[in-house]
């Protein structure tokens, strides 16, 4: 299945001009090697050295807030996951 792929500007350096674009995977499990293998050292920034998804990244699949890493919303063909950097402050 295709899924379109949206990443915030902080991440530029790696994602380069393109702040969008989609990867190929047959399920949710495979999505980090997917990132990984389009956009080298990507999922460094989005995942710890365990798989689970920072602390600090947020993740939206089709508006639905989404870790990732568990069963959470429902992934399909032209599915859309939105990274955003959590702001917080005090």
């Amino acid at each position: 299945m295709t899924i379109e792929v949206h990443f915030p500007r902080v991440l530029s350096p790696i994602v380069g001009d393109h702040l969008h674009g989609t990867i190929e995977v047959d399920e949710r499990s495979q999505i980090r090697a997917a990132l990984e293998q389009a956009w080298p050292g990507l999922a460094n920034h989005l995942f710890d050295a365990s798989g689970v998804m920072r602390p600090h990244v947020l993740c939206f699949v089709d508006d639905s807030a989404d870790r990732l890493e568990s069963d959470g919303a429902d992934i399909r063909d032209g599915s859309e996951i939105r990274f955003v950097q959590a702001v917080s402050g005090g």
